[in-house]
């Protein structure tokens, strides 16, 4: 049962396996992916924390302002 679905199927030919240069690209496509998500993480955490920080300033500077006068 099992040797009679194996040789229905085709052989699949030598020239149908993916060349080593595909996969190498794969490679460098994927890490190329991680290095952008890394950065835009980077860059989204770096604005948040520059938006968190300046109301802040501004307030901490009213306050210092409002309190000392």
């Amino acid at each position: 049962m099992r040797k009679a679905r194996q040789d229905a199927l085709p052989p699949v030919p030598a020239d149908q396996t993916p060349p080593d240069n595909l996969k190498t690209l794969s490679h460098v496509a994927y890490g190329l992916m991680a290095t952008g998500i890394w950065w835009i993480y980077r860059i989204v955490r770096g604005w948040v924390s520059l938006s968190e920080r300046r109301p802040m300033f501004s307030v901490d500077a009213g306050v210092v302002e409002a309190s000392s006068s």
